[in-house]
C-alpha cells in the first residue's frame, strides 16, 4: 500500500501539468493515510505549490506544516524545499518583502549540503524578491551573484537571471543596460528552442526599446513576439501581440497601421471569447477615428465598445462629444444631460457649477444654431422667388455679405468679452499662486541660508547630534524645492498647451515602482513605511511619465500629513470598465469642509487642516489636469483622525505578461 501511494505521489510530482481539483482531492486522501514523513512531506509541499494562486492561506497553511514536519524528521533537503515553497508562495502574491525570509532560511542548508543548482536558485529569488520591492540596489547584487555561480556551473536556468537583472536595471533606469541582459536571455532561449519563453523576452525587449523611444526596434522585437504565439498556436497571446503592436503604431503617430493591426486582433478576439479584451480594442478605435476626424466610424466603434463592455459612465459624454463634433448640438445636449444627471452625485460643487456653464454654453448654441438654420431657410427661399431679377440677386448677396460681416463683428466682440474675463481670472489666479509659489520657495531657501549660516560659524563646536540634524533639515528643505519645482514646470507646460499625452499600454505595478523610488529618502525621514500593493498583471492605458507624476504627487501629499512611523499603501481595483488607482494613509485626515477646497488652483493650503507640512496645492492641479487628459476622475476620501484615500481612475488595456521569478 505505502509504494502504491508513494508512486502515485511520484506521478504528480514529476509531471508537469495544471493540476486540476480531483487531483488536489488525491493528494488530500493521501495526506489521511500512514505515510513516512518524508513522502508526507512531499506531499505538503506539492499541495502547496498548486493551491498558491487559488487557495493563499490553504497553501500557507500546508507548506507551514511541511516546514515542521521536516524538521521532525531532521531532512534538510525536503526542509530546504518547504521553505523555497512558502517563499515562492508569498512571493507570486505580490508579498516580497514577506517572501525573502523564508528563502534565507533556505539559502545557508543549499550551502550546508553544497547543492550549486539549489544555492543559485536562492540567490536569484532572493535578489528578484528585493528589486520588486524598490531595493534595487540590493536586489542586483545578489542577483548578480546568482549569475556568477549559474556560469560556473552552465546551469540551463541562467536565461531567467538574466531576465531579472534587465528588470532590475529597467527600474533604475538604466534601459540600455536592461537590453544587454535582456538580449542575453532571448539568445539563450533561443538556442533552447523555448518559443513561449522567446515570447515573453520579446515583449520585454519591446518594451524597453519603447521606453527609449527606438520605435522601430520596439515594432521589431512586437512582430517576433507574434510570430512567436503563432508558431505555438496560442490564439489570445497573438491577439495580444497584434493589439500590442497597434498600440506601438499609435505611439509613433501611425494612426492609419494602427487600425490595421487592430482590425487583424478582433477576429481572434471573438474566437477566443474575450469579451473585455475586444471591448478595449473597440474602444482605441473608437478613439483614433475621432482623432481623424470619422465621425461616423467613431460611432460605429463607439456602439461596439458598449455592446461587450455595457453603457459605462464613458459612453453619454462619447455621444455627446461626436454629435457636438457632427454638429448636432441638441442631441449632445441631451446626451450630456443624461451623463449628468446619472452622475452628478460622483461630482464635487466646483465640478458641477462647470457643468451647469457648459450646459448653458450648449443651451445658447443650440438656439443660435436653429436660428441661423431658420435665417438661411429664409434667405434661400429669398434668392429663389428672385432669380429672374439680377439686381435683386446682387442687392440680396450684398444684404447677405453684411449679415456674415455683421455676424463676425459680433462673433469677434463676444470672443474679445469673454478672453477678457478670462485673462482677468486667470491673472487673479495667477497672483494668488505666485504669491504662494513664493512664500513656499522662501521657506525651504531660508531653511538653507539659516542652517549653512550656523554651520559655517559654529563648525568647530557643532556636535555630532546636531549635525545630524542640520543634515536632515537640509534633505527636507532640498526635496521640498525639488518638488515644488517639478511641479511648477510641468504645470506651466499644461498651461502652455505644450504637454502632450502619449498614451500607450502600461504596467500599473511599474508606473508605481518608480514614482515611489523618487520618495524613499523623503518617506525614511520620517519613518514611514511605502507600500505598492499593485498586481504585476494589471496593466491599463494611459501617458507613462504622466501617471508616474500623478502618483508621485499624491504619495508626496500622503507622505506630508503621515505622522513619523506611518503606512501608505497603493492600491488598484477594476470597476466595471476602469482600473481605480488609490493611494491610502493613516494620516491626520482631511475634514469635509476641507475637501472641497482641494484641486483648486491658487488655494492657501496654510488654511487647510492642523499640520504643520503645508504647500500651495499645485501638486493636486496638476493631478487633475492630468487625469482630466486622460478622460478619468480624481477625487478624495476622508475623515479626521483616521487617513485619507486619494484616487484616480484610467481605462485598462489587459493583463500584463507574468515576469519569470523562477
Amino acid at each position: 500500500m505505502k509504494k502504491f501511494l508513494l508512486a502515485l505521489f511520484t506521478g504528480f510530482y514529476a509531471t508537469s501539468v495544471v493540476f486540476s481539483q480531483n487531483e488536489v482531492d488525491s493528494l488530500e486522501n493521501v495526506l489521511e493515510t500512514e505515510i513516512a514523513d518524508t513522502t508526507r512531506v512531499q506531499v505538503l509541499t506539492d499541495l502547496s505549490r498548486l493551491l498558491t494562486r487559488s487557495n493563499f492561506e490553504k497553501a500557507m497553511t500546508y507548506g507551514e506544516e511541511a516546514v515542521e514536519v521536516a524538521k521532525v524528521a531532521g531532512d534538510q533537503r525536503h526542509l530546504m524545499i518547504a521553505y523555497r515553497v512558502l517563499g515562492a508562495t508569498l512571493f507570486r502574491r505580490g508579498e516580497y518583502e514577506e517572501s525573502i525570509p523564508w528563502f534565507e532560511k533556505g539559502l545557508p542548508i543549499a550551502k550546508e549540503i553544497k547543492s550549486d543548482l539549489d544555492i543559485a536558485a536562492f540567490l536569484n529569488n532572493i535578489g528578484t524578491a528585493y528589486t520588486l520591492d524598490y531595493k534595487y540596489e540590493k536586489g542586483l547584487q545578489y542577483l548578480l551573484e546568482a549569475l556568477e555561480l549559474r556560469e560556473a556551473i552552465n546551469d540551463p536556468k541562467i536565461a531567467g537571471t538574466w531576465n531579472n537583472i534587465g528588470l532590475a536595471y529597467r527600474y533604475l533606469n538604466e534601459f540600455e543596460k536592461a537590453l544587454e541582459y535582456y538580449h542575453l536571455a532571448r539568445i539563450a532561449k533561443e538556442e533552447q528552442k523555448d518559443v513561449n519563453g522567446l515570447a515573453n523576452t520579446y515583449t520585454n525587449i519591446a518594451m524597453a526599446y519603447l521606453n527609449l523611444g527606438n520605435y522601430e526596434e520596439a515594432l521589431v522585437y512586437g512582430e517576433k513576439s507574434l510570430a512567436a504565439a503563432r508558431e505555438v498556436g496560442n490564439l489570445v497571446r497573438e491577439a495580444n501581440a497584434l493589439n500590442n503592436i497597434g498600440n506601438i503604431y499609435r505611439r509613433s503617430g501611425n494612426n492609419k497601421t494602427a487600425l490595421e493591426y487592430y482590425g487583424l486582433a478582433i477576429p481572434l478576439k471573438k474566437q477566443v471569447g474575450n469579451k473585455r479584451s475586444l471591448g478595449r480594442t473597440y474602444n482605441a478605435m473608437k478613439e483614433l477615428y475621432f482623432q481623424e476626424g470619422d465621425n461616423e466610424k467613431a460611432q460605429i466603434y463607439l456602439d461596439l465598445t458598449a455592446e461587450n463592455y455595457g453603457k459605462k459612465k464613458s459612453y453619454y459624454s462619447d455621444l455627446a462629444r461626436l454629435d457636438s463634433a457632427r454638429g448636432n448640438y441638441k442631441t449632445a445636449f441631451e446626451n450630456l444631460k443624461i451623463w449628468i444627471d446619472h452622475y452628478k452625485d460622483e461630482l464635487d460643487q466646483e465640478a458641477i457649477k462647470n457643468i451647469s456653464q457648459l450646459e448653458a454654453e450648449l443651451d445658447l448654441v443650440r438656439k443660435n444654431s436653429e436660428i441661423e438654420n431658420l435665417s438661411r431657410q429664409n434667405e434661400i427661399k429669398d434668392l429663389s422667388l428672385q432669380a429672374s431679377n439680377r439686381q435683386k440677386i446682387f442687392l440680396g448677396s450684398l444684404l447677405l455679405l453684411l449679415f456674415l460681416i455683421a455676424g463676425i463683428v459680433f462673433r469677434l466682440y463676444r470672443e474679445r468679452t469673454k478672453r477678457n474675463k478670462t485673462l482677468k481670472e486667470l491673472n487673479s489666479t495667477k497672483d494668488r499662486l505666485f504669491s504662494l509659489v513664493a512664500h513656499d520657495i522662501k521657506n525651504p531657501l531660508s531653511a538653507f541660508t539659516s542652517i549653512t549660516n550656523s554651520l559655517v560659524e559654529n563648525q568647530n563646536t557643532v556636535s555630532k547630534e546636531d549635525m545630524g540634524y542640520f543634515l536632515e533639515q537640509l534633505s527636507k528643505a532640498s526635496i521640498q524645492l525639488n518638488q515644488l519645482l517639478k511641479n511648477l514646470l510641468d504645470w506651466s507646460l499644461s498651461q502652455s498647451g505644450k504637454l502632450n499625452c502619449n498614451p500607450e499600454q502600461i504596467v500599473m505595478y511599474d508606473a508605481v515602482n518608480e514614482a515611489i523610488a523618487h520618495l524613499q529618502v523623503s518617506a525614511q525621514l520620517k519613518n514611514i513605511t511605502v507600500k505598492n500593493n499593485v498586481s504585476p498583471e494589471l496593466a491599463s492605458f494611459g501617458d507613462y511619465k504622466m501617471i508616474v507624476t500623478v502618483i508621485r504627487n499624491l504619495v508626496s501629499n500622503a507622505i506630508k500629513f503621515t505622522a513619523q512611523g506611518g503606512e501608505i499603501r497603493i492600491e488598484t481595483r477594476t470597476e466595471g470598465n476602469e482600473t481605480k488607482v488609490m493611494v491610502r494613509d493613516n494620516g491626520i485626515g482631511i475634514s469635509s469642509g476641507d475637501q472641497g477646497k482641494l484641486f483648486q488652483i491658487g488655494t492657501d493650503y496654510k488654511s487647510i487642516g492642523s499640520s504643520t507640512e503645508k504647500g500651495t496645492g499645485l501638486g493636486l492641479q496638476l493631478c487633475h489636469e492630468l487625469i482630466q487628459l486622460h478622460h478619468g476622475e480624481i477625487g478624495v476620501r476622508s475623515e479626521l483622525g483616521t487617513g485619507s484615500e486619494f484616487y484616480f481612475t484610467l481605462p485598462p488595456m489587459g493583463a500584463a505578461k507574468l515576469r519569470e521569478a523562477a
